[in-house]
């Protein structure tokens, strides 16, 4: 080998580590490029699941409001029925269950519905709410009764109620809690209550007058 051709060897070196070291580079950077790619690959499903999520959420609330209107159309044509069979099932529910939990004792009364003033004012809206008085007065074998009674009410699910007010006292001939017998009394008042449409109540407010 002379002189002359080992340096051009050397001399081709250069030219090689340098392609190498672009090989390398590029290598690099196209690594980079696809991780990218990548994770918009992910941001972009993610979104378009977020938006899919989104648009399956809006139909929904477009058929449930559909499905409200039609619901609240039926019930306003059917409100004077209605008023009057809830009111029956409710007087008929109070002595049932006194009678399932063997209550000692039970009467009640029912008054008139009227308009629920302070809810219809501060709430407003499409709905309103009627309130009748209810006065119960019970004989208890023992006060854990009455929790009982009130729950059962509350189950059969044929009205909203409130017990407004609740007096607790001895029965008159009571010296000892006896099983099966009236120990106790028990006075409650209580409200019950019914939502109807704003359309509704105005029907029912010219029934009245």
């Amino acid at each position: 080998m002379t002189l002359t051709e080992h340096w051009d060897i050397r001399l081709l070196k250069l030219p090689l580590s340098i392609f190498g070291g672009v090989l390398v580079i590029a290598a690099i950077v196209l690594t980079l490029a696809f991780g990218h790619l990548d994770r918009l690959n992910a941001d972009h499903e993610r979104m378009k699941a977020v938006v899919d999520s989104d648009q399956a959420e809006i139909t929904l609330r477009e058929d449930s409001l559909r499905i409200g209107r039609a619901v609240i159309a039926d019930f306003s044509r059917s409100y004077p029925a209605l008023l009057a069979v809830d009111r029956l099932r409710w007087i008929e529910e109070l002595p049932r269950q006194a009678h399932r939990l063997g209550l000692p004792a039970l009467t009640y009364s029912l008054g008139a519905s009227a308009p629920f003033e302070s809810f219809n004012a501060l709430h407003g809206g499409s709905f309103a709410v009627l309130a009748s008085p209810v006065v119960i007065d019970a004989g208890l074998v023992h006060e854990g009764q009455w929790v009982e009674y009130v729950e059962r009410l509350q189950q059969a699910g044929l009205g909203l109620f409130s017990v407004d007010a609740c007096k607790l006292s001895l029965d008159d001939q009571t010296t000892a809690f006896l099983p099966g017998v009236k120990n106790l009394d028990v006075h409650c008042r209580l409200s019950w209550y019914q939502i109807v449409t704003q359309e509704a109540l105005a029907e029912f407010a010219g029934g009245v007058q």
